[in-house]
């Protein structure tokens, strides 16, 4: 029953993703591997994985995969907030994808560069001492 519920929103994460990349990234980003797993940063919603960690395989011709994940103890929150957290996490993609450094001090602070990237998709976002890492839903999102 617990394998079947986690899997379940896995499938509803990886719905969610399509509809987003197609609403608000005109389908421009590649495929990831979408996880729920603890929160080993106390107080991360979610994190998105610069390298690609996930491979369809080990030979030579294996497809690899970045992973967002979606942090454990905060999936039991609304929606529109997964939404919110899981756009943010896309918009690290997006920047990685067009070689945009989004982010400084080991991956902690969002730059400028990462919030004007969040208004081009669909967030808000509010500076605080992680730079402009506090994100949320503009009203036509």
């Amino acid at each position: 029953m617990r394998d079947q519920l986690l899997s379940r929103r896995v499938t509803v994460l990886e719905k969610l993703f399509d509809v987003i990349n197609e609403k608000l990234f005109r389908n421009e980003l590649q495929p990831v591997v979408i996880t729920i797993s603890p929160d080993t940063t106390k107080g991360a919603y979610g994190w998105f994985t610069v390298g690609k960690r996930w491979s369809t395989g080990t030979d030579d011709e294996a497809k690899r995969y970045h992973e967002i994940n979606i942090s454990a103890e905060y999936c039991n929150r609304p929606i529109k907030a997964i939404a919110e957290t899981l756009i943010h996490e896309m918009v690290h993609l997006y920047c990685s994808q067009n070689g945009i450094k989004d982010t400084s001090n080991r991956g902690n602070y969002h730059n400028t560069r990462f919030a004007s990237a969040c208004e081009t998709h669909g967030l808000h976002t509010r500076k605080t001492r992680y730079g402009y890492s506090e994100t949320f839903l503009q009203d036509s999102t």
